[in-house]
């Protein structure tokens, strides 16, 4: 098996012909968009995605799909700040812009804005022990060792202990 499916170059195609007859089709465009991701064409894939945006500006797909172009090519940051701002505003509980939303806040030392999103993202989507972690490590650098306490524990309480207790059980000698 191949990095690229057998088959990505025809879906390529087939979706290049669909966005071409179907000009003003977001979903054309994303379609295309994603199929250039699967061969490898980055260029191609911002440039569908950004097709997609103008058919639709508010559309939070396209959003997704042309931020996920530069954010996983590591270019075009400043873009992908914006556009995960705007995502977030079309979609208050989005799990992937709150996620890099807090990295950029970090980043910056906006510690305080980094623990809000995380907060956000932990009451949007409840209970996942690296989401707690994340708010600890932004009190641990804010100076708020005792916030952070209480949030390492709730990451600790969080985590699945049936895998620690078997590991413990079946240790080596």
């Amino acid at each position: 098996m191949g990095l690229i499916a057998a088959d990505a170059l025809e879906r390529q195609a087939a979706a290049q012909a669909a966005a071409k007859h179907h000009p003003e089709d977001t979903a054309a465009w994303l379609a295309l968009s994603r199929a250039c991701q699967a061969v490898i064409d980055e260029e191609g894939a911002i440039a569908a995605a950004r097709r997609a945006l103008e058919a639709q500006p508010d559309n939070a797909d396209a959003i997704r799909q042309l931020v996920s172009c530069p954010v996983l090519t590591g270019a075009g940051i400043p873009e992908a700040r914006n556009l995960f701002e705007r995502l977030l505003s079309l979609v208050p509980g989005d799990a992937v812009a709150l996620h890099y939303l807090h990295y950029f806040a970090i980043c910056d030392g906006d510690y305080g804005r980094a623990i809000e999103l995380s907060e956000t993202l932990d009451r949007s989507h409840p209970g996942d022990p690296v989401t707690a972690a994340r708010i600890a490590r932004a009190y641990k650098v804010n100076g708020a060792p005792l916030a952070a306490a209480e949030h390492f524990a709730r990451a600790a309480a969080r985590c699945d202990t049936s895998i620690i207790r078997f590991l413990m059980a079946h240790r080596l000698p």
